[in-house]
């Protein structure tokens, strides 16, 4: 894939190097995809997650593999990891700034049931957000391959109903449908929004122009991930000169059926006769600003005090060292 740092090759070898078993592997964010920072030229953490069947199980086969890896929990044993893991936050588990076949590496623990139930449906939008954006898969699975189509297809969806419908005009049956145009970089820093919408840690430990890097460093990457949806989507295009002009031809109305449950009843629950923007935001910002909160409680004792003051001072750096 284009503008890898990391290779598939170089995640495949981080994943042989564990013991308990893996289903599902992706690998993510700045470590495996440039975004056009001064500061990858500094050694770069890389970003990866296991869906694994059982976090129990996992956690006791891996504790025993890389005890240095855990935090004081660790001391707890493997149940008390699996509780913290599922039952705080958005049911990962992360070890941070560990090192790896020659790589810092922080990795993810999730059971696949969990990924895929916020794929569908959105619960948390904390890995589905992570995956609204270019990852390199490491190890396939067929349901959370599934899963995922279903995420695209929602966050794009979600895309179009928060770019701006100033031009929105009334059609015979009472819905609203928009004549606004739009680009490819428009709808692509739409999409890549969704999920920091209400994070706390964008207020002061991620770069300002992060979702503009992104997109930007990985443009043909998310036409190659969402252009295959445009048609079910209603998107058209309507010029064609390296960064396409775009048209949506449904309705908001219609948009919104492909949203998962829960978010269609927190946007349609508002009293109004149109589907606006701002009530979109608003239902994503709530669910996303929950679940960053408490996983970001949960690394404190996930990563341990040292690594967690350590991780803060590296986000601080990404965001002010530029």
């Amino acid at each position: 894939m284009l503008n890898t740092l990391s290779s598939s090759g170089s995640l495949q070898k981080i994943l042989s190097q564990f013991k308990a078993p893996v289903d599902y592997c992706f690998g993510y964010g700045s470590g495996v995809f440039s975004q056009g920072l001064k500061s990858e030229t500094r050694k770069r953490q890389i970003d990866i997650v296991f869906g694994v069947k059982n976090a129990k199980a996992w956690h006791s086969i891996n504790v025993e593999q890389y005890p240095e890896h855990y935090s004081f929990l660790k001391y707890f044993g493997p149940s008390a990891i699996a509780n913290v893991q599922n039952r705080f936050g958005a049911g990962v588990y992360y070890n941070p700034f560990t090192e790896i076949n020659g790589h810092t590496v922080k990795y993810g623990v999730v059971e696949t049931n969990v990924l895929k139930q916020d794929l569908e449906e959105w619960k948390t939008l904390y890995l589905a957000g992570r995956m609204h954006k270019p990852i390199v898969v490491v190890k396939k699975n067929s349901e959370i391959a599934e899963a995922q189509k279903r995420n695209l297809m929602s966050a794009l969806s979600c895309a179009l109903l928060l770019l701006p419908s100033a031009d929105a005009l009334s059609v015979d049956n009472g819905a609203t449908s928009s004549i606004t145009s739009f680009t490819e970089l428009d709808l692509y820093m739409k999409v890549a929004s969704v999920s920091y919408l209400g994070d706390v840690r964008m207020a002061f430990a991620e770069h300002p122009k992060k979702v503009f890097n992104i997109v930007d460093n990985q443009f043909a990457l998310f036409r190659e991930l969402y252009s295959p949806f445009y048609e079910k989507a209603g998107i058209v295009t309507i010029k064609e000169d390296g960064i396409r002009t775009l048209q949506k031809t449904k309705t908001n109305e219609q948009l919104v059926k492909e949203l998962p449950l829960k978010f269609r009843s927190m946007i349609l629950s508002v009293n109004s006769t149109r589907i606006l923007p701002l009530q979109v935001s608003k239902a994503v910002a709530e669910v996303v600003r929950r679940s960053s909160f408490s996983q970001s409680l949960k690394g404190i004792l996930t990563a341990g005090p040292q690594r967690s003051i350590e991780y803060a001072i590296h986000k601080l750096k990404k965001r002010y060292i530029h």
